[in-house]
């Protein structure tokens, strides 16, 4: 299992899905991405406002 530190994590981009929920990409560190992992892993911000989403990265 690999967790997230949000401290050490920079969310910068931010967009909203076809079902207008915002939603962020982490992307993973190399070390992860040589053992099979995704270069980048989309998080849902559960939120339809932009004010609110904006908050929450």
């Amino acid at each position: 299992m690999v967790t997230i530190d949000s401290d050490n994590v920079s969310a910068l981009y931010m967009s909203r899905a076809p079902n207008n929920v915002y939603f962020t990409r982490i992307c993973l560190a190399k070390y992860l991405r040589d053992k099979g992992f995704p270069f980048d892993v989309k998080v849902s911000l559960l939120t339809r406002d932009r004010a609110e989403a904006f908050l929450l990265k």
